[in-house]
């Protein structure tokens, strides 16, 4: 985890060809990564390969990028928890491979959102998801969603593979 504490800012971090795994038995909701930029890395036996909450630090109204991973047998791939009325700049997430556990508790997916008070204006204003696959471990439950895109004020969504039978293949919202 590379993060602020209140008050300070980091500049110029970057998370690159790092390997996180095995977190699923003494941390049952372990995340492998948290950073502006993640890149090239590989997140397995994860409860989540990337998190991110904007608001708990000063990292909030930053630019993010999640590029070229591999999170593999993960809840979810890429978690973002809202503090209220917190918004990010952009987040760019590009060419990653997501492999979700079979699990219906909590909810899987590639890339999903929490948003506690959608009156507060949390959400995304710039929203890059491209070229990226989401796959599930040998299974058929379809209580599960490939990429949630609610509160994003703007989107280009290309070039992107759902091939498991979900509830949603991407979930989009009235602000999408």
């Amino acid at each position: 985890v590379v993060g602020a504490a209140p008050g300070w800012n980091l500049i110029n971090v970057l998370i690159r060809n790092c390997t996180v795994s095995n977190r699923d038995g003494a941390f049952p909701r372990g995340q492998a990564f948290n950073g502006p930029l993640i890149e090239n890395c590989l997140a397995e036996h994860c409860f989540c390969g990337a998190y991110y909450e904007p608001g708990y630090q000063d990292e909030a109204h930053r630019d993010w990028m999640v590029s070229s991973n591999v999170f593999r047998y993960v809840n979810r791939g890429i978690y973002i928890s809202y503090n209220t009325g917190q918004r990010i700049r952009s987040l760019t997430v590009e060419g990653n491979q997501f492999l979700l556990n079979c699990s219906s508790s909590p909810l899987a997916g590639g890339l999903m959102v929490n948003v506690p008070d959608p009156l507060s204006g949390e959400g995304t204003d710039w929203l890059v998801l491209k070229n990226n696959t989401v796959s599930m471990a040998n299974c058929s439950q379809t209580d599960s969603i490939g990429f949630d895109l609610t509160m994003t004020a703007q989107a280009v969504v290309v070039g992107n593979q759902v091939t498991f039978p979900t509830w949603r293949a991407i979930r989009l919202d009235s602000s999408t």
